[in-house]
């Protein structure tokens, strides 16, 4: 519907989703994250299978983010550990970038580099998992929301039309 104060939607119809694009660099830093988080466990060679096991055992035990993102931190010590104990503690980066180009890496033999590729990809899927749990999925039911509330949304985006069509210097009738 298009009248004298613009695009305008029904009254009695519920107001579309507000989608807003990021705003400063923090948000688009988190918003790149959050998509980086989501594709990772897929560029990995078996992170799909990690994947579908971590949020297995997260549904299994009903694990909270912080308690996942702490499980990823440990499973990235004893990376390190490991790593530091058969090899040196340089041998676990190099080992994760041989992951991600899914080839094995010369400094370590075969089971060291699957210990240590599944000690990253594992902490990679929780903290994926995490990131998942963490945001904010709630959605309002129209039958559910309290008719003072519906009521004084309605009221304000009247009021917000009004200002507008106020401030603006639009013709009512042509001459």
């Amino acid at each position: 519907m298009r009248n004298a104060s613009g695009h305008h939607r029904d009254e009695d119809r519920w107001p579309l989703l507000p989608m807003a694009a990021p705003r400063g660099a923090r948000e688009i830093l988190w918003h790149v994250c959050a998509l980086v988080a989501v594709a990772m466990p897929f560029a990995l060679p078996a992170g799909w299978l990690v994947l579908g096991i971590v949020i297995a055992f997260t549904w299994l035990i009903k694990a909270g983010p912080v308690n996942l993102v702490r499980i990823a931190l440990m499973y990235v010590a004893t990376g390190f550990v490991v790593a530091t104990i058969f090899a040196t503690p340089m041998d676990f980066p190099i080992t994760i970038a041989h992951v991600f180009t899914w080839n094995r890496s010369r400094q370590v033999g075969v089971p060291l580099t699957i210990a240590l590729g599944y000690c990253f990809e594992v902490s990679v899927a929780m903290c994926t998992v995490a990131l998942m749990m963490a945001f904010d999925r709630r959605s309002a039911n129209r039958a559910a929301v309290d008719l003072r509330v519906w009521q004084r949304q309605q009221t304000r985006r009247r009021q917000l039309l009004r200002q507008w069509h106020r401030s603006q210097d639009l013709p009512e009738v042509s001459q």
